[in-house]
């Protein structure tokens, strides 16, 4: 039985001349996506009709250095279609010559990126959406890259900075002055990055400004959305992006409904099975086999979702390394669907999501997430954010930036904090940067899987200290989005702790403890002794049985956190380091370096740390007795041994190498930490 649509207006569309011999005759296109299309993506999306596909954003100056992952994603493909390569930068002579060097390796078009929203692009680095706000700047940039190149040149933009500056329709005037040949605007302003809804009706205005192409981009996640987003803007074509999520047919079907107002139907999974195993070969062709599985997973999981069993299929394919392994994995999970008929889900049997709030987009998303079924002349299933509620554990989604995206009741219990305000803040302003959630934050974005902490310890100035376990999650359909469901864990963890006490006898903290017992017990008398002897000293020596005392003390509370086998948690003030510093120089040259000289440049500017002072303490003074130890070896305890004791500020990273390596082998190899990567 077919799925009735409501009546939408087709729009008259037709081929695009965009000059220089370039004819976009479906102006159906990919949107260039970080992390999503790179060349397998774009090939099989191109070779499945999709009109023109567009590269991932390329940093100008990093497309100059030629680095091989630069290439990489600037490799186009002739057969068929346009291919366009996205360049970003601020520089226009930069950006003249980097987008030479892609025309050089085989690009169609020139796509300039004035849309990207990412801080460190568009605040850090002044390109993307920055260059909205500097109509000059972003004339000389359009103007060199257009003299440049003997390809058209095209400019992707947003509806402006914010919405007290939407200066899209100019910017438009300026770009066709300077010779851009097609405009595509995102309906979003920068500050809504991918929040609330794209405003297709504003493209409108832009189209109205120009004589210009101009495409319209933004939340186009169906076919209908497709159709609406032309009749509300007159635009000339559409980009798609986050509705070619494991849907590489999808701009094919939106063409097909434009050209014929006809439905074109999802493919049987035996032909999405062909499509996925070309698309996974070309992975790992291009990548490698081994960083191929784990690029692919991604993909795995928007080509499966909505099928029966994919939640657990996805689970599986989340642990595989091995090639092999997830091609045989392909088949236990696709090949008996195949065989039932089972029909593939389609996303125009949904109703649009795309033009609902934020909130009830994310909704959206996680209930693919958690599995909720549509029902089948029942009830309907309850709303995903109603559920979310209703759970007893705090439950937080987080954004590429680790801002805050959806909060249930219970994470605002735990927190301490409303949903509203939370919205406005990033999870760094409650916890410090280094805190071991952000290592399990990072571990769910590199492994593209599910991560737990059954013992982390939450201590923020803000949030009260605790012990929590953390599972983290990613969400296929928001690539850089982690899913965090916390439970506090001080129960659990004083219940273990009362366990293991009572069978201290027969238990590895049962030794601890006994250990810890017989350590204390002498230190007590040195201690006491020490008290004595500073009252009947002269002052000379006095200083030494102070030293003596407060060592004593010291290892007395490290012996203290080894009696509770080191769950006892850390307490941090705020440390002075250089009195840290000068205390392990006092226990040095009292003891193992006595006749090693040291020298002390101290920044007295720097602020005090957040530490626990016992155990800086120890590391320090274990790194000063490495040190003398390594000059005792290498026979200079008799020359003038000397180690150098020295605290400053050094903003950025640095990297030491050992031997001889040149530094032009260096930086050929050196991460670049200048190259960008995010959403246009």
């Amino acid at each position: 039985m077919g799925i009735s649509r409501p009546e939408i207006t087709l729009p008259a569309l037709g081929p695009i001349d965009l000059g220089r011999g370039v004819r976009l005759d479906t102006p159906v296109i990919l949107a260039p996506m970080s992390g999503v299309t790179d060349l397998p993506f774009r090939r099989t999306a191109k070779s499945l009709g999709a009109g023109m596909v567009v590269s991932e954003m390329i940093a100008s100056w990093a497309m100059l250095r030629e680095n091989q992952k630069t290439l990489s994603m600037a490799q186009v493909d002739g057969a068929g279609g346009i291919s366009a390569v996205q360049l970003a930068g601020c520089e226009p002579t930069a950006m003249a010559e980097a987008a030479r060097i892609a025309v050089d390796r085989g690009a169609d078009l020139i796509d300039i990126n004035f849309g990207c929203p990412v801080k460190k692009v568009a605040v850090g680095q002044s390109a993307g959406s920055a260059l909205m706000r500097d109509e000059v700047a972003a004339a000389a940039i359009l103007e060199a890259t257009v003299k440049a190149v003997g390809v058209p040149v095209t400019l992707k933009m947003r509806m402006g900075w914010d919405h007290g500056s939407l200066n899209a329709p100019t910017l438009a005037r300026v770009a066709e002055a300077s010779g851009i040949r097609m405009v595509t605007v995102h309906g979003r302003t920068r500050q809504q990055f991918y929040n609330g809804s794209a405003d297709w009706a504003f493209v409108a205005r832009v189209k109205q400004a120009v004589g210009l192409p101009v495409i319209v981009n933004g939340d186009i996640l169906t076919e209908d959305d497709a159709l609406t987003a032309l009749r509300l803007s007159g635009a000339d074509g559409v980009m798609i992006g986050r509705g070619c999520y494991g849907r590489p047919w999808f701009p094919a079907q939106v063409a097909h409904r434009l050209r014929t107002g006809q439905h074109l139907p999802e493919p049987g999974l035996a032909r999405q099975k062909s499509i996925i195993l070309g698309h996974y070969h070309a992975v790992l062709t291009q990548f490698g086999r081994s960083a191929g599985v784990r690029l692919f997973r991604k993909h795995l999981s928007w080509y499966s979702s909505g099928l029966p069993g994919s939640a657990e299929f996805r689970a599986r394919m989340n642990r595989l390394t091995e090639a092999d392994d997830v091609l045989a994995a392909l088949d236990v999970f696709y090949d008996p669907l195949i065989e039932r008929g089972v029909s593939p889900r389609g996303h125009d049997k949904q109703a649009p999501v795309g033009r609902g709030s934020s909130g009830s987009r994310m909704s959206s998303v996680l209930s693919r997430a958690v599995g909720l079924l549509p029902g089948r002349g029942g009830p309907r299933p309850p709303d995903t954010s109603a559920v979310l509620s209703a759970l007893p554990v705090p439950v937080i989604l987080l954004d590429p930036e680790n801002r805050f995206r959806l909060v249930n009741h219970a994470a605002e219990q735990f927190l301490g904090i409303s949903a509203p305000h939370l919205a406005q803040m990033r999870l760094t302003e409650l916890v410090p940067q280094d805190s071991p959630l952000f290592l399990l934050i990072e571990q769910v974005r590199l492994t593209e899987s599910s991560v737990a902490n059954h013992d982390l310890t939450l201590d923020s100035p803000r949030l009260e200290k605790r012990g929590i376990t953390v599972m983290g999650s990613p969400l296929p359909e928001e690539p850089g989005a982690v899913m965090l469901v916390l439970q506090d864990s001080s129960g659990a963890l004083a219940l273990d702790r009362q366990l293991a006490f009572r069978g201290a006898a027969r238990s590895v903290t049962g030794m601890a403890a006994v250990l810890a017992h017989e350590v204390k017990n002498p230190l007590s008398g040195i201690r006491g002794a020490a008290q004595l002897l500073e009252a009947s000293v002269v002052d000379a020596d006095r200083e030494l049985t102070v030293l003596i005392r407060d060592e004593a003390d010291r290892i007395r509370a490290l012996v203290d956190r080894m009696e509770a086998f080191s769950e006892k948690p850390i307490s941090r003030t705020a440390v002075n380091i250089h009195r840290v510093l000068e205390h392990v120089r006092r226990l040095a040259q009292t003891g193992f370096a006595e006749t090693v000289r040291f020298q002390e440049n101290y920044d007295p500017s720097l602020p005090p740390v957040w530490g626990n002072r016992d155990q800086l303490i120890q590391v320090t003074l274990n790194l000063v007795k490495n040190a003398a130890e390594a000059l005792a070896a290498a026979g200079n305890m008799t020359a003038h041994p000397e180690i150098v004791l020295s605290t400053g500020f050094q903003h950025g990273m640095r990297i030491a190498v050992p031997g001889t390596l040149r530094a032009a082998q260096f930086t050929a190899v050196c991460f670049d930490p200048r190259q960008w990567a995010g959403h246009p």
